[in-house]
């Protein structure tokens, strides 16, 4: 047997004997061994495979134009007191993104959310405020739509692979349409 070819049996063994261990992925150091009794092999140094329902810390900076503040590594983008009716919102990269809408001033109005982090639409009072209003979550950031009484009616929440999320504040219906497409875990109000 070559060198080469013992280097490769050893390196699999020890993936077998730490494979119920999760390996970090930056440090390389074993943690916590799955309960579960799976044997899922984890190499060191390698990206984190994708987590449902768990998105990245947004590094943030100076907070872009297209927020009305920042805080934390999220653009704030305010629809209560500015109008945003009828108007394409772009979510800036490197952000978290949560729009606040109230009135009507987010009908007719198309949101874009960012790659990789969460995205959160707020649709807090009056009727219909977010009517016709559409939400296009990105491939892999965690997207919700948060709506108060009928505020989103006719409202479109377009998943992404991440988790997706409509809900309802108020007791009474809210009527947002959900394409849950592949969504790893979609609720539906």
């Amino acid at each position: 047997m070559s060198k080469r070819s013992v280097l490769m049996v050893g390196v699999f063994v020890l993936m077998v004997i730490v494979g119920n261990a999760e390996i970090d992925a930056f440090s390389g150091l074993a943690s916590t061994a799955h309960a579960n009794g799976e044997y899922n092999l984890f190499l060191p140094l390698i990206c984190r495979p994708f987590q449902c329902g768990s998105d990245p810390i947004p590094p943030g900076d100076a907070c872009p134009s297209e927020c009305d503040s920042c805080v934390e590594g999220k653009c704030i983008i305010d629809c209560v007191s500015n109008t945003c009716r009828d108007i394409t919102i772009n979510c800036p990269s490197g952000f978290e993104c949560e729009v606040i809408c109230a009135f009507d001033y987010c009908q007719m109005t198309t949101i874009n959310c960012p790659d990789l982090y969460t995205c959160r639409v707020i649709c807090d009072g009056g009727y219909w405020g977010c009517e016709d209003l559409a939400i296009n979550c990105s491939s892999e950031g965690m997207c919700s739509l948060v709506c108060e009484a009928v505020a989103c009616t006719s409202t479109l929440l377009n998943c992404g692979n991440d988790a997706c999320l409509a809900e309802c504040l108020s007791s009474g219906n809210c009527f947002p349409i959900v394409d849950c497409g592949n969504s790893c875990s979609c609720t539906v109000p």
